[in-house]
This record gives C-alpha cells, sequence and structure tokens, in this order.
C-alpha cells in the first residue's frame, strides 16, 4: 500500500468520519508500507489510527474470495461490530455515512449492481441451484457490513463449494450478498438505498452531483 489510491481511500476514511476510527489493513508483508519509512512524520499525523494484520499472502482473486468468506471477519478484533470496507479503488465523497447506516439499520450495503446473481453448489458432477430466488447484490469493493452478519453468513454456508450460476466463481460480493439477502440473515436495501450510500463506476456526473456516499471503480474519461 503506497501508491497515491492507497493514501486517498484511507484519508478519505478520516476526513469524512465524524471520530478517528480504527483502519484495520490486512496485508503479508509491511515492508515500507503506507511509505512510512519515507513518510514517518505524514504517517504519524495522518495514519495513526492503522492497524496492521498480518495474513498469509494471497496470490489470485480466488485466494482472496476464500480469505474475505472463510478468515477476514474472525481475525478482527472482537469488539469491531460494523465495518466499511475500503478498496484502493474506492473511498468516501462526503461525510454522513454514519447517520445513514444508523437511521436505515442497514446490514450490508454497496453500490448496486445492475444484474442478479443466484448460486449453486458442485457437489461432484452435479449442479445443485442453491433455493433462494436470484438476487439484486451490492459490489462489495466500497461497502458497509454488520460483522455479525456476515459471520452468521459464513458460519452457515462458507463449507460449501459454491459458484454463480453461469460461471466457475464465486466472488465475495456474490457470496454475501446472494446469500445474506437470499436467506434473511440481512436486510435487503432497495435500489435507491443503494445509490445513496455508493455508486459504481464513478463517472464526472456522479462526482460532480456528490448524490452517493462514496463510490467502487473511477470511470477515466475517454
Amino acid at each position: 500500500l503506497d501508491t497515491v489510491e492507497d493514501f486517498t481511500s484511507l484519508y478519505s476514511f478520516n476526513v469524512f468520519s465524524q471520530k478517528k476510527y480504527p483502519i484495520f489493513c490486512f496485508i503479508n508483508n509491511d515492508y515500507n508500507f503506507l511509505n512510512r519509512e519515507i513518510s514517518w512524520h505524514m504517517f504519524q499525523k495522518y495514519f495513526s489510527n492503522v492497524q496492521i494484520i498480518k495474513i498469509p499472502k494471497i496470490n489470485s482473486l480466488e485466494e482472496y474470495t476464500e480469505f474475505c468468506i472463510k478468515n477476514l471477519y474472525y481475525v478482527l478484533p472482537n469488539y469491531v461490530e460494523n465495518i466499511l470496507t475500503l478498496q484502493p479503488d474506492g473511498m468516501l465523497l462526503k461525510s454522513g455515512w454514519e447517520e445513514y447506516i444508523l437511521k436505515n439499520e442497514f446490514d450490508l450495503i454497496g453500490a448496486k449492481w445492475m444484474h442478479q446473481t443466484q448460486l449453486q453448489v458442485i457437489d461432484g458432477h452435479q449442479k445443485l441451484t442453491m433455493p433462494f430466488p436470484p438476487v439484486s447484490g451490492c459490489n462489495l469493493g466500497f461497502s458497509y457490513r454488520n460483522v455479525n452478519k456476515m459471520r452468521a453468513i459464513s458460519n452457515n454456508f462458507s463449507m460449501l463449494n459454491l459458484t454463480q450460476v453461469g460461471d466457475v466463481n464465486c466472488p465475495e460480493d456474490a457470496f454475501y450478498s446472494y446469500l445474506g439477502f437470499g436467506s434473511k440473515i440481512c436486510k435487503l436495501p432497495s435500489r435507491d438505498e443503494m445509490d445513496q450510500f455508493s455508486v459504481d463506476p464513478l463517472d464526472k456526473e456522479a462526482f460532480l452531483s456528490k448524490k452517493s456516499l462514496g463510490f467502487h471503480f473511477f470511470k477515466k474519461n475517454s
């Protein structure tokens, strides 16, 4: 984590939050993490709330998915109940996310998907479609999640060999969206509520309007 995007993503969280909450960074190698060796003064000033959680090296999207589903919510400190997930290509655009989450009592929310997803269990040569109907889920690259609800989903379904219907993979946002909303473990936000929370991708119009609290993925001008 030493790019402009990394700095900006974490900085946006500190700037647009009511308090200086802890930031948990999951990393394998903390060498030059956030350029601490080069910019120790800046690190101390802006990122003193960063806490490092060491994890095994992640080499692929599949390994990232497995980590999120089977490990992420179990290596967080026990006192953590609510989290914002920030990837380097997503960040907050304005303040007010705490009030928005508390007022609407969300369990899981991110930018809306334009498609529906459904999961299937791979059992030998058989593909068994899960019983929940297709769900219009969320992109969780920038998202709010209730930790206890995420653990409940993982506890109930992480032992299954799952893929999306029509695909060979099951990304973690498909896992939590489909199983969380389908099983009723999580409250399903409306499409408008998703738009107010996050947009994906962020284009010039969405940036200037600031209708969303944050975004995942910046759409560059062609």
